[in-house]
């Protein structure tokens, strides 16, 4: 038999599953939440600590078969810093209800700009003398505009561009995890 020259190979490349970023702080706030830290000088901005935020991420599979008590303990060996069982349950259960509620809130802008599409529409086909100035507006046409480009940059991407996007108006010294 002959040997085939079959070229060079692309070996697909890992794709980064999770990546943490800064989040905005709250004003009145005092403790920093578990897994993020303060950089002096940015009193704006709370800092991921990547190794706490991963042992965060396998302590919400810990709860269903350990109490939080013990899960909490197990934390507070493999990072070093306190956590309390009641804080770490208030810390998921306060995380699950904030991406309910930003599913939530997706959905009404996506249920607004469908009602602003129709209402156009309606509008056109009664004809222009009883048209009303709303669609000419400023603040209607940038949301037009913001709309058609947010289409653009997540058509075809995955929940990674979308990801990416969101986090580019943050700072740019993200801390990324490859797990």
């Amino acid at each position: 038999m002959s040997e085939r020259n079959l070229g060079a190979w692309i070996l697909p490349q890992p794709v980064e599953k999770e990546r943490y970023v800064p989040i905005p702080r709250w004003r009145h706030t005092f403790v920093v939440p578990f897994g993020y830290e303060e950089r002096e000088g940015d009193t704006e901005w709370l800092y991921p600590i990547k190794k706490e935020l991963d042992v965060l991420e396998l302590a919400k599979k810990h709860v269903k078969k350990y109490t939080y008590t013990d899960v909490a303990a197990w934390m507070t060996t493999q990072t070093g810093r306190k956590i309390t069982g009641p804080g770490l349950k208030y810390r998921i259960k306060s995380e699950i209800g904030r991406h309910k509620r930003a599913g939530f809130y997706r959905s009404l802008a996506e249920r607004y700009k469908e009602a602003l599409k129709k209402a156009k529409e309606y509008e056109e086909r009664l004809g222009k003398a009883e048209k009303t100035e709303f669609f000419d507006s400023d603040p209607f046409i940038q949301l037009s505009r913001d709309w058609e480009q947010a289409d653009r940059d997540t058509k075809g991407a995955g929940r990674g561009k979308q990801r990416h996007l969101q986090a580019k108006s943050r700072p740019s010294d993200s801390i990324s995890c490859s797990t």
